[in-house]
């Protein structure tokens, strides 16, 4: 019996274990000065086209010395994918308008097109200001200024959605469990 209770504490710190989601702050303190993000940065794909592009600056940020700008006077949008696809999570950021003037706008969590979460913020002068999304499951994350504006973003926190198994698996380890431990007096 007290293997089977040895076995059974085993198997479970091993599946609380395996679905440990990693979260990775972007700080944007890697590479040059000016340099365009796109595709793949750090297993993310920020938006980038004519007119929306990013670039990392150096300038006064939230932590480090470089942030996220978005590098024009529009107001598209800033959106973020995991790099080949898949659902992730929006833990949080500190954002602030490059000009110091403050801007609002909201910023969306989306899956499959749809939104499935919001979080509005409002920024005033030099500082930076959090936002706390704390959005599960979204393959697209959208920030949105209301009106054209120079965006700074630092300290971005995102992870993978683990992957959780469904119940079926644990009742076959379950059984698998019971039967191994059983062979021993049979």
């Amino acid at each position: 019996m007290k293997f089977i209770i040895r076995l059974s504490a085993i198997f479970f710190i091993l599946i609380g274990l395996s679905q440990a989601a990693m979260a990775i702050t972007l700080d944007f303190d890697d590479g040059s000065s000016g340099t365009p993000l796109g595709s793949d940065y750090n297993g993310f794909d920020f938006s980038n086209s004519a007119s929306v592009q990013f670039f990392k600056i150096n300038a006064a940020a939230h932590s480090g010395d470089s942030v996220l700008l978005r590098n024009n006077r529009t107001s598209n949008p800033i959106i973020i994918r995991k790099t080949g696809g898949g659902t992730f999570n929006f833990i949080d950021t500190f954002i602030k308008d490059h000009d110091s003037s403050g801007i609002s706008g909201q910023v969306i969590g989306k899956l499959n097109g749809g939104t499935i979460n919001t979080a509005n913020f409002t920024t005033s002068g030099s500082s930076f200001t959090q936002i706390i999304g704390n959005f599960s499951g979204i393959d697209e994350l959208v920030f949105q200024a209301n009106g054209a504006s120079v965006i700074e973003l630092d300290d971005l926190t995102l992870n993978d959605t683990p992957v959780v198994p469904e119940p079926s698996s644990f009742i076959l380890f379950g059984f698998a469990a019971l039967a191994f431990g059983l062979r021993k007096r049979f």
